[in-house]
């Protein structure tokens, strides 16, 4: 993946994050450590290949509470 793609996977990633937490991420919810999942996608998109794959990685950050519903 170019640095490029890379860096719009992580700003896509960003503006994600940034939304969830001023619009509709409650810290109480089910304990769910909502900072520390960013962290790990941010690093996660790091050391995928491909742009597919980082998309695959903020699907996976948006996951959060889903299975706790």
């Amino acid at each position: 993946m170019t640095s490029m793609r890379r860096d719009q996977a992580l700003q896509m990633l960003k503006d994600v994050h940034d939304k969830v937490a001023k619009e509709y991420y409650d810290a109480n919810f089910h304990g769910m450590d909502f900072e520390g999942r960013y962290k790990e996608a941010t690093q996660r998109i790091y050391k995928v290949e491909s742009f597919s794959d980082a998309m695959g990685v903020i699907a996976w950050f948006l996951e959060i509470g889903r299975a706790h519903v």
